[in-house]
């Protein structure tokens, strides 16, 4: 996903530093914040992880999410077709 095997072996290890001591600039979220920031449930969050549609690390027994791939996971997804109901085109017509 977005680590290497060194950068793994870094967080594993105890270089008291985490995240920071790796020098990643991104925005790091828990699991579990996704729902309120971007209504993404856990579940989902965790299926979308598996599937690699977005980046995500582990740090101790928390996952933690890159929210810049979350942002373009969401970027990504299909805009709606909605289509004005019969009443708004026949108001459209009227004012033609």
């Amino acid at each position: 996903m977005g680590l290497t095997e060194e950068d793994r072996q870094r967080l594993k290890g105890n270089s008291g530093g985490g995240i920071a001591a790796l020098g990643i600039a991104a925005e790091y979220c828990p699991l579990a914040d996704l729902d309120p920031r971007f209504g993404i449930s856990r579940t989902t969050g965790n299926r979308l992880i598996a599937e690699q549609l977005i980046d995500a690390i582990k740090l101790g027994s928390s996952t933690l999410v890159n929210v810049p791939s979350v942002r373009r996971y969401m970027a990504s997804l299909p805009r709606p077709s909605i289509k004005p109901d019969a009443r708004s085109r026949k108001l459209a017509r009227r004012a033609t």
